[in-house]
């Protein structure tokens, strides 16, 4: 694609609402929600949106858990979307309706590059001490238990933000918080986390609105 502009749609479907935006390069050109939005019926609204505008070159989707695999954005072929359908007992209401999402866009846009973005990719830079779960080893490694840490990408995207906002250098130790119907706070040191309050699930840490 080098070269050449780019439009790139990004997806976040969540448990009730979708939020999309649509991107020439790195210019916003549309940013949008969908309230009480209903997995079975797809993205004919957002087909409709886009229908009379550029060719769309890449879909990104927000993916709440990677499961121990993967970490790093994924470009979603078959093997990877049956491989997430195996994840959705670790976050079962965030996964399925953004699974729900990758089956339409896939479905809608064929011929678009599909890439998956991990909430969990952002904590992979947890060390040992703050990761591991005080039960028996064997425990940790039969079922891959581990402080996977969630929200990774507003995290990310609030610590670099938030460091320039404030004149500070990113190399800083700095904490940042995720505060909505979901919440979670996360220690950041050197751009990279250290220790998050979710753990391996989006169950754990601070007090939200049914968890």
């Amino acid at each position: 694609m080098a070269g050449r502009t780019v439009h790139t749609l990004v997806i976040n479907a969540g448990s009730s609402s979708l939020k999309w935006q649509l991107f020439q390069d790195e210019r916003l050109l549309r940013d949008e929600l969908i309230e009480r939005w209903d997995p079975a019926a797809g993205f004919d609204d957002i087909v409709e949106a886009v229908a009379d505008g550029p060719t769309i070159d890449a879909v990104g989707h927000r993916v709440v858990h990677g499961g121990p695999l993967l970490r790093d954005p994924t470009v979603i072929t078959d093997d990877v979307a049956r491989y997430l359908e195996t994840t959705i007992d670790l976050a079962p209401l965030h996964q399925p309706p953004a699974l729900a999402g990758i089956a339409a866009a896939r479905e809608a846009f064929p011929n678009a590059t599909q890439i998956a973005c991990f909430d969990t990719g952002f904590h992979k830079t947890i060390g040992a001490a703050a990761a591991t779960y005080a039960v028996p080893a064997e425990w940790n490694e039969r079922w891959q238990l581990r402080r996977y840490g969630f929200h990774g990408l507003s995290h990310g995207y609030a610590f670099a933000a938030g460091a320039d906002l404030a004149g500070i250098s990113r190399d800083s130790r700095i904490l940042t918080a995720h505060l909505g119907s979901g919440a979670s706070l996360c220690a950041v040191r050197g751009a990279q986390s250290v220790d998050t309050t979710m753990g391996f699930t989006p169950l754990e840490g601070l007090v939200m609105a049914t968890r």
